[in-house]
């Protein structure tokens, strides 16, 4: 069956900030042209040859592709690997690799990657991922990966780098809860919480680099949706919400929170699963408008 696709060509829309949803393979064909651009994740397109060929063939068809490490679902893939897919998938974009909470050991395997990397053949930008135990660390990984970034000038010349901003971290909220700036965020979900306090920090300190596009690695809060969309400099995010509230039966709103399940790729979609998971991703996207 010939897939719902979403138009081709570069879905970044100044007016609004661009959306990807995780899918399952049972909704794949019908859900793909709810989303702005497709999100591969590289230990299920290892795992599942359908997810691989399905995403294969819509790259090959145009349609703009982000590939990411796998670290958010615990299953980061080695370089080689993550090498492997880039050369099937040939992907527009891809995160490197980071490990959660760890700012050393991420500015390490970011470093790494870019070495692994033959400059003359790259032929996509390559998305950092700050990471941390404290703001203060995470905020020097953000700098550091900065540098890391422009190191590789062949890179950044042919197609530069993204920041990918995730809300998977360890950074302790409760020790934030004396920064004024964190009342504002107090009825977020956690880590959502943490994320908007490390932009805030960022916009607050001069520190951002307004001409890297930043992406927003996973959602836990659809009211943050309203905040990020303020900051000119979020161009996208990718978020499995509007498939999981679906499969418990949920029409998405801006009190839904995020439920305590991980999308089961192998699960069987009803019907009426995937017309709620439609009806959810359009929702996600009104509040993604600027």
């Amino acid at each position: 069956m010939e897939s719902n696709s979403q138009p081709l060509g570069r879905p970044w829309d100044h007016a609004n900030v661009a959306l990807a949803t995780e899918l399952p393979l049972d909704g794949m064909e019908e859900l793909i042209g709810y989303t702005d651009y497709n999100f591969v994740i590289a230990p299920t397109y290892i795992k599942y040859p359908l997810y691989a060929e399905f995403y294969k063939r819509e790259r090959q068809r145009g349609a703009y592709t982000i590939l990411d490490n796998g670290a958010f679902e615990g299953q980061l893939v080695s370089v080689s690997d993550l090498l492997r897919i880039i050369e099937d998938l040939k992907p527009d974009e891809v995160v490197a690799p980071d490990i959660i909470g760890d700012r050393d050991a991420t500015l390490d395997a970011a470093d790494k990657f870019m070495h692994a990397l033959d400059p003359s053949t790259i032929d996509f930008k390559v998305q950092f991922c700050p990471q941390g135990k404290c703001l203060h660390e995470w905020l020097e990984c953000y700098r550091e990966l900065w540098t890391i970034g422009n190191s590789h000038i062949s890179l950044h010349a042919r197609k530069g780098f993204v920041y990918g901003i995730s809300y998977v971290t360890k950074v302790n909220r409760d020790d934030y809860f004396h920064m004024k700036a964190l009342n504002n965020f107090k009825s977020m979900e956690a880590s959502e919480s943490i994320r908007m306090m490390f932009f805030s920090l960022i916009m607050a300190y001069g520190d951002v680099i307004h001409s890297v596009p930043h992406h927003l690695l996973g959602l836990g809060d659809v009211k943050a949706l309203r905040f990020y969309s303020q900051c000119s400099f979020v161009r996208s995010v990718d978020t499995s919400f509007p498939i999981t509230t679906a499969i418990e039966g949920t029409c998405l709103n801006r009190q839904t929170k995020k439920p305590k399940v991980y999308l089961d790729y192998e699960a069987h979609f009803t019907q009426e699963t995937i017309e709620l998971a439609k009806e959810n991703i359009k929702w996600l996207r009104e509040e993604c408008i600027r």
